[in-house]
């Protein structure tokens, strides 16, 4: 299978569908709209505008996507066919495309969008007609929504409050004349035999678990079998039958997870969108949701890898399965029924969706870089911080911190009392010192810190922002019982 790493520029390359803000026509997102089988509308739009970005002049009160109106640019109006312009009472229309007889050279429909409010202007009069009435007006250049559940595909977490990776193994020191071998991706891939393999090393677990490798592999294994259970063919092709009586199914059916287990945190739940990242009852829950049947879906190996890399998607409610990128090996499939199992959990359908419109549409705008700030602003304070990107999670703390407390502490007093050839003249420690003794310091304490969080009896100065966080998981849970 090849390894080819889908960029955004790869993902806003396959638009056919532009949008542009602000007089200047700034370009800022577009979709994809299949010519022959075309079913988004303006309202499907503007929930996905209103999923992915803000505009800078609105306020908490109101929603900044409302009274939204798209006209159509000039170069395209000597298409009939095309909607001049569409008021907010009209945005059921399906947004219109052009065909495009070359696939790498596609025929674009562009739109402006604007704000617009009460007019008597007649039907079918120009953006510019609009503009004039005063009736429309320019929005501003819109920004990148910061979503909470977003990270990237394939990606973890590194935040080492959230999770850990316990079956990893150790690198070791290599010499010269060895060449470093490639790590695992952490999903599933396919083995010569077209068999799915999932390393248990991959395996990333709430940072509070205590989970050994036979029970780990207990997991993995019992994913795969619950998966098979109710389905025999690829959910998407409805191909992959077994010619034999066993196995039932045929090579190269892998059981797919819809919410990835790289990001099990992120699983949808009764929070409601609240932050619990330090709730450990709920990172839990989560992810024995992540592992669960309901979570996964039969597919294809290059189905499986089309999934994970956000270029499809199914909806959650119709189960329609939606091309986010013309690629030809899944446009035979787009507008089709996807069959999924009846007790499939939409609620993760509805996640996977969602991450594919904001890393389809939002491809124009990436998030700035603020790994470095947030990791600073983490470990110096309790405030809560997004989740970044990485998939290098660490390791478990090895045994050279574990022991009575006190005596490893002498470590970093040791490192203190060195001999006056590790000061310069100025009084200064050296570099390498004071960065081998912050290194640690952060074990000591994050240590310490971990088995605080875990004794949830009582609140302490380590576990405060844990326990009160425990306590809103489970009355949010006596609240969804109620209802």
């Amino acid at each position: 299978m090849s390894n080819t790493t889908v960029t955004p520029r790869m993902r806003s390359y396959g638009w056919n569908t532009h949008f542009v803000a602000t007089s200047r026509a700034f370009h800022f997102a577009g979709v994809y709209q299949h010519h022959d089988n075309a079913f988004l509308t303006f309202r499907d739009i503007v929930d996905e505008l209103r999923l992915c970005f803000e505009l800078p002049d609105s306020t908490k009160k109101e929603d900044s996507w409302n009274d939204i109106a798209f006209g159509l640019d000039k170069r395209n109006r000597n298409n009939s066919d095309l909607a001049i312009f569409v008021k907010e009472e009209e945005l059921d229309t399906v947004v219109p495309s052009l065909p495009s007889p070359d696939a790498q050279e596609r025929a674009v429909v562009r739109y402006h969008v604007v704000r617009h409010g009460q007019c008597n202007l007649p039907e079918g009069s120009s953006l510019e007609a609009h503009l004039k009435a005063s009736c429309a007006t320019h929005i501003p250049r819109p920004e990148r929504r910061h979503d909470p559940r977003y990270l990237p595909p394939k990606k973890a977490s590194e935040d080492t409050r959230v999770a850990k990776m316990p079956f990893r193994r150790r690198a070791k020191p290599r010499t010269g004349s060895q060449s470093p071998k490639r790590e695992h991706s952490g999903s599933v891939s396919p083995d010569k035999d077209g068999e799915e393999t999932q390393h248990i090393s991959d395996m990333i677990v709430p940072v509070t678990e205590d989970i050994n490798r036979t029970y780990a592999q207990r997991i993995m294994d019992s994913f795969r079998s619950s998966v098979m259970v109710s389905a025999k063919r690829c959910a998407v092709t409805r191909k992959g039958q077994s010619w034999c009586i066993s196995p039932a199914i045929g090579p190269s059916l892998q059981a797919c997870h819809i919410v990835p287990q790289q990001q099990f945190h992120v699983y949808p739940d009764s929070s409601n969108g609240q932050d619990m990242q330090f709730s450990s009852r709920r990172l839990h829950e989560a992810w024995l949701s992540t592992w669960a049947p309901a979570n996964g879906i039969l597919m294809m190996s290059h189905i499986h890898e089309f999934f994970d890399a956000r270029l499809f998607s199914i909806h959650p409610e119709t189960f329609r399965i939606r091309a986010f990128v013309p690629y030809d090996a899944i446009l035979d499939y787009h507008g089709s029924i996807a069959n999924v199992p009846q007790d499939v959990d939409r609620a993760a359908l509805a996640h996977h969706y969602d991450m594919c419109c904001i890393e389809n549409m939002a491809a124009n705008m990436l998030l700035p870089e603020l790994t470095t700030t947030l990791t600073s602003r983490a470990a110096t304070s309790g405030t809560n911080s997004p989740f970044t990107a990485r998939s290098d999670l660490p390791a478990t703390p090895g045994p050279d911190t574990s022991g009575d407390p006190p005596k490893r502490k002498r470590i970093i007093k040791d490192a203190s009392e060195k001999g006056p050839d590790q000061y310069h003249q100025d009084g200064s420690v050296d570099a390498r010192e004071r960065k081998r003794q912050r290194v640690d310091v952060f074990n000591v304490e994050d240590t310490e810190r971990i088995r605080e969080m875990r004794f949830d009896s009582y609140i302490t100065s380590y576990n405060c922002q844990n326990f009160l966080a425990e306590v809103d998981f489970e009355l949010g849970k006596l609240v969804d019982y109620g209802e």
